[in-house]
């Protein structure tokens, strides 16, 4: 299936790799002076890994505010070792191989880490999970008539907060549904009696860490959506081309470039406490052949904020 790409020099390929990937080599490195040197370590991979990561260590270049290097690490070297000659700087970590290993490390700075599928105790950053809200804005601009969306997530542990998008929606006068489940089994249950239940005016979000959805579970939810014209959308671009009505996916060069600044906001001493936030910077995936399906006439408008449309069969 050919894919547009509205101009833009990003490629699908490559994010969904990544989602596959996100794991990296280690980094080290020491701080003593008041205007660090950013030091962005990833690893040196084949591509079309390599230029994914690459994408995101440019745009930190753009965001931070300072000088910065390069480390690509290869396979069975040594960061740490690698690093050790740079001083008065701090560490962007790009990949959850490098941010996990040094972030239990004795730096001037905290660690700052990137394109990791979760959030790394005690280091700032950002994860590839989009931030909920994010999806939820997309809602009444891609589909104005849902009035109620329902979402299905883990009962246990660290489910995703939905709470701003909740308050966004209802800011919409959209319904935030939401289900939870103890295991596949209960979830594949929920899945498909709101299969059965939801219509035109519904929509089903499959959340990207959490919701059960496999392969099987996707596959009925698609026939059904298809057959009683309710909407799918996830932060999946895969769930886009089987047939979802959009998705949300990485930005990477923006994510880097906020990267950047939360590395300079470090730096300058004004972010103290260590957290992770959700990706804020992505791109939209759009479904020509189930928009069309839908009723929907993507105007001039929505193209403004569509990134990538898979066209109709």
């Amino acid at each position: 299936m050919k894919i547009q790409n509205k101009g833009k020099q990003h490629c699908l390929c490559k994010v969904m790799l990544l989602y596959l990937f996100c794991a990296v080599f280690p980094v080290s490195t020491a701080f003593t002076f008041a205007q660090p040197r950013m030091v962005i370590v990833y690893p040196k991979v084949r591509e079309p890994y390599l230029s994914v990561f690459e994408d995101i260590a440019s745009g930190a270049e753009k965001g931070f505010n300072g000088s910065s290097v390069r480390v690509a690490i290869e396979e069975g070297q040594s960061a740490r070792r690698l690093l050790a000659q740079y001083d008065n700087s701090i560490v962007l970590a790009l990949g959850s191989r490098a941010s996990n290993e040094l972030v239990g490390e004795s730096f001037s700075y905290p660690l700052v880490s990137g394109a990791v599928g979760k959030r790394v105790q005690n280091s700032f950053g950002l994860t590839m999970l989009p931030d909920p809200k994010v999806i939820a804005e997309k809602v009444p601009l891609l589909a104005p008539w849902v009035k109620e969306v329902h979402v299905i997530r883990k009962k246990n542990g660290n489910y995703i907060d939905l709470t701003q998008a909740h308050e966004f929606l209802i800011e919409k006068s959209i319904s935030l549904i939401i289900h939870e489940a103890v295991d596949i089994r209960s979830a594949a249950a929920i899945y498909r009696q709101l299969a059965k239940t939801l219509g035109e005016s519904q929509a089903l979000w499959i959340l990207p860490d959490g919701s059960y959805a496999n392969n099987a579970i996707l596959a009925m939810i698609l026939e059904a959506a298809w057959k009683k014209n309710f909407v799918v959308f996830s932060s999946s671009p895969i769930h886009v081309k089987r047939g979802a009505l959009f998705s949300v996916y990485p930005n990477n060069f923006e994510m880097g470039a906020s990267l950047g600044r939360i590395v300079s906001d470090v730096a300058d001493g004004i972010l103290k406490d260590p957290h992770m936030e959700s990706l804020q910077d992505v791109f939209v995936a759009v479904n020509e052949r189930t928009s069309n399906h839908l009723g929907i006439m993507i105007t001039d408008d929505m193209k403004e904020h569509i990134d990538l449309v898979l066209p109709a069969r």
